[in-house]
């Protein structure tokens, strides 16, 4: 990603878009559909959800590791967040999922908002990248949201070619 005056914006356009894709495809479900799961050990939609705020919420302060220490070893995102994914309770309504998605997401748009225009070139390892850039970190989040996109999509097919799935 080059650097910019709006380096802010165009990583919250990218965000945001992936973000409502992600949103777009959830809104297909019926509220008797968001706990269906395709298979044995898969998540449910609503699993899905509950795992993207778990992310953010984790990505946060990493996040904020990248701005204040040198160089860190970011935390196995993929390895913690779906093991606390699949550790969770889940809420009793999605409503809860997604009011929580939102104020984990804004809470990273605010803290990404006040960053200096050099921040974006801060550097962070990461095992399975390794080193990288704080705006290649970020972009990690849209990547992110994209994956779990084309994963309702398939939880979604699965649940209308089969007409039922397993309640989780």
């Amino acid at each position: 990603m080059e650097l910019s005056e709006h380096s802010y914006e165009q990583i919250r356009q990218k965000l945001v878009t992936a973000r409502n894709n992600f949103m777009g495809q959830l809104a297909k479900f019926e509220k008797d559909e968001l706990l269906l799961q395709p298979g044995e050990n898969e998540w449910s939609a609503l699993q899905v959800a509950l795992h993207l705020s778990i992310v953010d919420g984790l990505a946060l302060e990493e996040i904020k590791r990248v701005q204040w220490e040198e160089n860190p070893l970011i935390v196995r995102l993929d390895q913690i967040a779906p093991r606390m994914t699949e550790e969770a309770e889940l809420p009793a309504s999605l409503d809860i999922v997604l009011a929580d998605m939102a104020a984990k997401r804004e809470g990273i748009f605010a803290f990404l908002k006040q960053l200096p225009k050099e921040a974006w070139e801060r550097r962070c390892r990461y095992e399975n990248w390794g080193q990288l850039t704080f705006a290649q970190f970020i972009d990690g989040l849209v990547q992110h949201d994209r994956l779990h996109t084309e994963q309702l999509a398939k939880i979604y097919a699965h649940v209308h070619a089969e007409g039922q799935g397993k309640i989780g």
